[in-house]
């Protein structure tokens, strides 16, 4: 199987088990209904449909036919995306579900493929300061990267190459922790790739396939790299906490586009942003066309039902949208 050829299985795998009715039987409108849902629920349901799903298309598609003898159907089962909370209300909170809305958590379960059971929780609350938060993300990407790239070995093709790649969402103080971490995991991850002569169906600078990074505090103090992970910042209008000038390989999307979550007042908390970042995960996990006017259009049709005016601009500040 080509490269080419064996990316497109993985995500057209991913978009069977999303697009199954089955596995979204915790739907938004349910939750939001007035049944209290807890994360642990959530979590237990999408596993279960969300496991049958894969097992159902992993039967079925060239992917056992090529890696007969090789692969096992837990290889499947990764600890992705990447959570990486802002600042909690209690320790309980730090590198947990229970940090983010259980509606956020479904919406991602049903764009990324994943199970909120089995996503992976970061605590990015490691000082008042972007400068503090990014010095312990560097430390703590360089700590997590030898278990996520035993994870990601497990997703080898034909050819011996690793095409698992990772998702990372932010929200808050979160987001500054969260452009070190990726910077270090990802230089950590090809370092061990290349001590044990492994390489990647993709290129090594894409290991980050993209980051959503909700409401970044300090964000005149964030600076993405230059690599080819896609980073989309997203702030609201109403927020007075994060703002849309982070530098940099990113998109600084700066929105007045509301949630129908009950936090209107200063609208930060991560359960305002799950609408968007339900959008912007669907354009970033299936659309083939160009992302960034996916994404334009996505906020162009948000505005006309909002009567907002967002604004979405590079990391040089230069304006795509007006």
């Amino acid at each position: 199987m080509s490269t080419i050829e064996d990316l497109k299985l993985r995500h057209d795998i991913k978009r069977s088990i999303r697009k199954s009715k089955s596995a979204t039987k915790i739907s938004m409108a349910q939750i939001k209904g007035g049944n209290k849902v807890s994360q642990e629920l959530i979590s237990k349901k999408f596993e279960s449909t969300l496991k049958r799903k894969l097992k159902q298309s992993y039967e079925s598609s060239n992917l056992k036919k090529t890696f007969n003898n090789y692969i096992d159907l837990d290889v499947l089962e990764f600890e992705f995306p990447i959570l990486i909370n802002g600042a909690v209300s209690s320790d309980e909170e730090r590198a947990d579900a229970s940090y983010w809305s259980p509606y956020l958590l479904a919406a991602t379960a049903r764009e990324t493929g994943y199970t909120p059971s089995k996503f992976h929780y970061i605590d990015g609350d490691q000082g008042m300061w972007a400068s503090t938060r990014e010095k312990a993300g560097k430390k703590k990407g360089k700590l997590d990267a030898p278990n996520v790239w035993k994870k990601m070995k497990n997703s080898r093709n034909d050819k011996n190459e690793i095409t698992e790649q990772l998702q990372v969402i932010s929200h808050s103080r979160g987001s500054a922790f969260g452009v070190a971490y990726m910077e270090s995991l990802s230089n950590e991850i090809k370092s061990l790739a290349a001590k044990e002569g492994l390489s990647f169906a993709y290129d090594e600078n894409h290991i980050i396939e993209y980051s959503v990074n909700l409401g970044p505090h300090q964000s005149n103090s964030i600076t993405y790299p230059k690599n080819l992970t896609r980073n989309i910042n997203i702030s609201h209008y109403k927020d007075y906490l994060s703002g849309d000038d982070a530098k940099g390989n990113v998109i600084n999307i700066h929105s007045n586009a509301l949630d129908d979550s009950g936090d209107k007042i200063l609208e930060h908390g991560n359960d305002t942003y799950t609408i968007e970042l339900e959008g912007v995960l669907k354009i970033l996990e299936n659309s083939h066309k160009s992302k960034t006017d996916q994404i334009i259009n996505y906020y162009k049709y948000l505005d006309t039902k909002n009567y907002g005016k967002s604004k979405i601009k590079s990391g040089s500040s230069h304006l795509l949208k007006s």
